[in-house]
C-alpha cells in the first residue's frame, strides 16, 4: 500500500478511540467544557455522534 492510500484512508475507530484515550483527563475537546474524562466515560453512547463528525470533516475537510 502507497503512502497517497494510506493517507487518503478513512480514520478507524480504534484509532480515534487510541487518540482520545491518550488525551488527558482534564482537558477539554472544545468550548462545549466536556473534558476527555466524560467523553472516555460515555464513549460507547458518544462513538455514533463522534463517528458522524470524523466521517463529515473526512469528506468535507472542516467542522461544521
Amino acid at each position: 500500500r502507497g503512502d497517497r492510500e494510506f493517507l487518503e484512508m478513512p480514520f478507524g475507530v480504534e484509532e480515534i478511540k487510541d487518540a482520545v484515550w491518550k488525551c488527558g483527563n482534564d482537558k477539554a475537546s472544545g468550548p462545549d467544557g466536556f473534558t476527555f474524562k466524560f467523553i472516555k466515560h460515555f464513549w460507547d453512547l458518544m462513538l455514533g455522534d463522534i463517528m458522524h463528525f470524523v466521517r463529515n470533516f473526512e469528506a468535507y475537510g472542516g467542522f461544521s
